[in-house]
């Protein structure tokens, strides 16, 4: 474990670091220190689960550009990577292939 307060190594989410003579404290994802000192690190574990539960969820939420179009828009989560607009126009393509199936196009091969 390091000592080194000033150059904390940069995470993708919250942790614990531990600092001699100080004790354990949660570090945000830049590098800087959120809550108090702690020799007891039971004391940090429950938060810590906490603030990386809600930085999963805001991460998985917010803006994000269309796969498509390329425009921004408000995702709801990992699923959600078209537009509506674009979402919209792939819905309605997607619907006309089960009316145009291939079990038609066989029968009609087959004539």
């Amino acid at each position: 474990m390091s000592d080194d307060a000033n150059n904390p190594k940069p995470s993708s989410g919250y942790a614990l670091q531990f600092w001699s003579g100080r004790g354990y404290a949660i570090i945000d994802p830049s590098g800087r220190v959120v809550s108090g000192h702690y020799y007891d690190r039971s004391n940090l574990e429950d938060r810590l689960a906490e603030l990386n539960a809600a930085l999963n969820g805001k991460m998985k939420r917010g803006p994000r550009l269309c796969m498509c179009c390329r425009s921004e828009f408000q995702s709801q989560g990992v699923h959600n990577r078209m537009c509506p607009r674009c979402r919209h126009f792939s819905d309605g393509g997607a619907m006309s292939i089960p009316a145009l199936s291939s079990g038609q196009v066989r029968r009609a091969a087959r004539q």
